[in-house]
């Protein structure tokens, strides 16, 4: 796995959502179960989440399952009505 130490990534939708943790989940080797474990949550979550079913995931979902794929989630929104930007730093 390459380095990303010092990396900020942006997220601004779900779908980037995604499909950022779906293509990290597969460059990194791991299984649904075994984000689900180090997230905290049930498999089908991290599924829903993945294949963009979830629209309006939990922040403590977001937070879980990038955690568990070696991301610290910073979140940000202009507004308190606004869904806001993730940011990831490795």
């Amino acid at each position: 796995m390459k380095s990303n130490i010092g990396t900020t990534i942006r997220l601004n939708s779900q779908i980037q959502r995604a499909k950022f943790a779906d293509r990290e989940s597969r460059l990194q080797g791991l299984s649904i179960q075994e984000i689900a474990d180090a997230a905290g949550v049930c498999p089908p979550t991290v599924y829903k989440f993945m294949d963009g079913t979830t629209r309006f995931p939990r922040m403590e979902t977001v937070v879980g399952i990038f955690g568990a794929l070696g991301y610290d989630v910073v979140f940000t929104a202009k507004r308190l009505a606004t869904r806001g930007t993730i940011q990831l730093a490795a």
